[in-house]
């Protein structure tokens, strides 16, 4: 920069000496191959930056099991990700009663970290999601939970949001988003607080068509993705909202 400012103060003199005449066009050529070099490494420092992605919508069935809570000795229900055939991957318990055979379904989206170059971690990653009803009206904006994080027994580590890294290689980190008992039509928001709100998990109702904008925030990384959960015949579904 400082060698572009001196080619241009030579430049403009009216009287330009033997220097000035030699050195102007050397000048002009190192100022502007610096500029290039330093906006340069400016893209390619953005472009290495954690990038979060936020996509792959679904639901999962999840059956109900019956276990020994290690703390008070209670029969409490927990659930299991599963299809409607096979068990296909264990998630962290989750209470959603107590000794109660019950089904139901799980709305999740996916969090990924793909920088466009290099492998930078995303680190101190945690997600809000707010939901709003079919007159656009918020009704809720909680803490995301990470799908496979073990709950913690004590309610009061609920009222913060989980933070986690996300490995530069492409792995897909579930968040939940809601849930609905096996053929009901009723559905509700969910994360780590909804075991403390209600024994049975039907706590904060949401209403069909309801869209959820889900946050995901990190050291210098930021996303933001609309989506819409319905449900249909008793059957729960989310989708990415169509773009604007």
């Amino acid at each position: 920069m400082v060698a572009l400012i001196a080619a241009v103060t030579l430049a403009a003199s009216q009287t330009p000496n033997q220097w000035g005449a030699w050195y102007v066009p050397v000048l002009l050529v190192v100022g502007v191959a610096l500029v290039a070099g330093a906006a340069g490494l400016a893209r390619r420092e953005y472009r290495s930056r954690p990038r979060l992605v936020i996509d792959g919508p679904y639901t999962e069935l999840r059956g109900v099991v019956h276990e020994t809570n290690p703390r008070t000795g209670e029969l409490i229900g927990v659930t299991s990700t599963a299809t409607s055939i096979t068990v296909t991957s264990t998630y962290s318990t989750t209470t959603v009663g107590y000794g109660k055979d019950e089904n139901g379904y799980g709305a999740y989206v996916k969090v990924s970290n793909q920088p466009r170059v290099g492998n930078r971690d995303a680190e101190h990653v945690h997600t809000t999601l707010t939901y709003f009803g079919p007159d656009g009206h918020q009704l809720y904006e909680i803490n995301g939970r990470w799908s496979v994080v073990v709950q913690h027994p004590d309610p009061e580590r609920t009222l913060m949001g989980e933070e986690r890294t996300l490995p530069a290689n492409g792995s897909e980190h579930p968040v939940d988003v809601a849930w609905q008992y096996y053929h009901e039509d009723g559905f509700y928001a969910f994360n780590e607080e909804t075991r403390f709100q209600a024994r049975d998990l039907r706590s904060r109702p949401l209403v069909s068509p309801c869209r959820v904008v889900v946050s995901a925030q990190g050291s210098g990384c930021h996303a933001t993705e609309t989506f819409v959960l319905t449900c249909t015949n008793g059957k729960l579904s989310i989708e990415t909202a169509p773009k604007p």
